[in-house]
């Protein structure tokens, strides 16, 4: 399995395993756009912009379409994976995830997630002045290779974002520093830009994201990102500081101290962008000490030009959810390459998968979306299982296939 030092919010994926998932020392920095100020923060440490790309080209003859992140480091890493998100062959829409990072030849070389140690990746520079990342797409086998080359494109009913990240931390024990337990709190933010869409469109957007973000009572009162971060980042500090207040200085020493740290965070990022569709993932991790963390992503689709959520009963005819099942376990079966001769409970908790609310849409399909510990042990990762539309066709609402399905 591969070990992955990425962003401190990345999913902690048990076959992309995060190797950091614990708090860290207090190495954090103030982002240019975040309005945080950390009183502990290493102010020499240079400021790195958060950006995302919708990036439309092809590998070879194959088109494809890239939503690509870069997120701020949270902390003083020597190798950064920053650039994460996910791309999709534009005759499928299923999504396969990226991470990635900038090596010492300035090449952005970003990896697919997989269940094995054999990840395609692509290898190539990436132009922020022009938009463009080109190069060579290689397999995991290495037994094929091709070109592609990408630009960046908000035409074909997509939307364009522009991002902020906030970040900010407390010590424990400011006297000790290096080996001070510490609360580290962050969000990072997508906005509409309104050159890709009309005023009435980003203002529908700019409310969902922030409901998305921090739930619909705290976003009827809170107005910007800002004042969401300030409120939210105090209230946690504002917890830690009582959870923690009968811990002394020398119960802590250099192997227990992450023990006693405590780290959230939260972040929007872009699934599928196109035709007036667009789906976004709100991820949240949290870690109070213990084993391990925990995280959960929740899948959002609209409709842009009626300005809407999409719902179920937006997508389904009535009954659906009992006639999903089989189409559900057909896409498990083949993610996990569980032969047909095998119940599913050998690897997940249970024979049959049950539909969630918690789905997304492409154009071609619908991806429900399963946290850990929902339909298997938290070593198997978030769980994502496409179902293309044209496997369920006849569960379809007429009025959703007319719109949307490709």
């Amino acid at each position: 399995m591969k070990n992955i030092l990425t962003w401190p919010t990345v999913i902690c994926l048990a076959a992309l395993l995060l190797a950091n998932c614990h708090p860290k020392k207090d190495k954090s920095t103030e982002n240019q756009s975040s309005s945080a100020s950390s009183a502990t923060s290493n102010a020499s440490q240079p400021k790195m912009n958060s950006r995302y790309w919708r990036l439309v080209g092809s590998i070879g003859t194959f088109p494809i379409v890239m939503d690509l992140v870069f997120r701020t480091p949270l902390y003083d890493d020597g190798d950064y994976y920053g650039y994460h998100g996910s791309y999709y062959y534009q005759s499928k829409e299923d999504l396969i995830d990226l991470y990635g990072m900038i090596d010492s030849t300035g090449s952005l070389i970003l990896t697919e997630v997989t269940l094995n140690d054999l990840s395609a990746a692509f290898t190539g520079k990436l132009d922020m002045a022009s938009g463009t990342y080109k190069g060579t797409w290689s397999s995991g086998d290495g037994k094929r290779s091709y070109p592609f080359e990408l630009k960046e494109d908000y035409s074909d009913g997509a939307v364009a974002f522009r991002t902020q990240s906030f970040q900010d931390h407390i010590l424990l024990f400011p006297s000790k520093k290096e080996t001070s337990p510490s609360a580290n709190y962050s969000m990072v933010w997508l906005s509409p830009t309104e050159s890709t869409t009309d005023p009435a469109t980003a203002r529908f957007l700019t409310e969902a994201i922030r409901k998305g973000m921090i739930g619909d009572s705290l976003a009827a009162v809170v107005s910007s990102p800002e004042e969401a971060f300030s409120r939210l980042s105090k209230s946690f500090f504002a917890s830690y500081r009582q959870d923690m207040d009968d811990i002394s200085p020398d119960e802590i020493d250099p192997t227990s101290y992450m023990m006693f740290s405590y780290e959230e965070n939260h972040s929007v990022e872009v699934f599928y962008n196109r035709n007036q569709l667009l789906t976004l993932g709100f991820w949240t991790y949290w870690f109070g000490g213990g084993a391990h963390g925990n995280y959960a992503t929740e899948l959002r689709s609209y409709d842009l030009q009626n300005r809407k959520e999409l719902l179920l009963e937006d997508v389904f005819l009535p009954g659906y959810d009992q006639e999903l099942a089989p189409y559900l376990e057909k896409a498990a079966r083949s993610k996990f390459s569980i032969p047909k001769n095998e119940p599913l409970g050998n690897t997940l908790f249970d024979n049959t998968i049950p539909a969630t609310e918690n789905f997304g849409l492409t154009g071609r399909g619908v991806v429900f979306n399963y946290p850990p510990y929902e339909i298997a042990a938290y070593a198997m990762g978030e769980i994502r299982l496409f179902v293309p539309y044209s496997d369920i066709r006849h569960l379809l609402q007429p009025a959703f296939i007319e719109r949307f399905v490709r």
